[in-house]
């Protein structure tokens, strides 16, 4: 049912609770507003769960407004590849695309925590808490007005801190 209906959480048994977080499951293609600009120092940290037999899903930054407009930062996870191609678009046009992964952290059915840290020259982020890829500013900051989250996987809605 829908989650405003959810009054409580039952936990019966032998178990230390430490905390309850409910997350609302989003639509794809998702396209979540950024309050304010990101700026250096804000963070955007988000849930994925890839779906059984998943190939692939993006996380994209998009600027002024447009899911089909410019992409500041294109994170496009790929299992058969087990690899995450990072890239820009600008008016149409592709940048140099970035591919190397130090490790894969996903897989089928497991809830990855993405965390996007936004540093004064780079996006760094983040998996399960473990320092993942870099990918250097390649538009202004201030353009970048949505999250953009599609494909093989399950999102929650994000939490962004500007």
């Amino acid at each position: 049912g829908p989650i405003e209906d959810i009054k409580a959480v039952n936990v019966s048994g032998k178990v230390f609770v430490l905390e309850t977080l409910l997350m609302k499951k989003l639509r794809k293609p998702a396209v979540e507003w950024l309050p304010g600009r990101l700026q250096t120092g804000s963070w955007v940290t988000l849930q994925a769960i890839p779906k059984k037999n998943w190939q692939q899903f993006v996380i994209n930054f998009v600027c002024d407004g447009k899911e089909s407009g410019d992409i500041a930062f294109h994170f496009n996870v790929r299992k058969s590849d087990r690899q995450v191609f990072r890239n820009s678009c600008q008016n149409g046009v592709w940048g140099q695309e970035e591919r190397e992964t130090p490790f894969f952290p996903f897989d089928s059915g497991h809830a990855s925590e993405i965390v996007f840290f936004v540093n004064n020259d780079k996006f760094m982020t983040f998996v399960n808490g473990q320092s993942f890829i870099e990918f250097k500013h390649r538009l202004p900051l201030e353009r970048i007005t949505h999250l953009f989250m599609d494909g093989d996987c399950n999102f929650y809605e994000p939490e962004i801190f500007v």
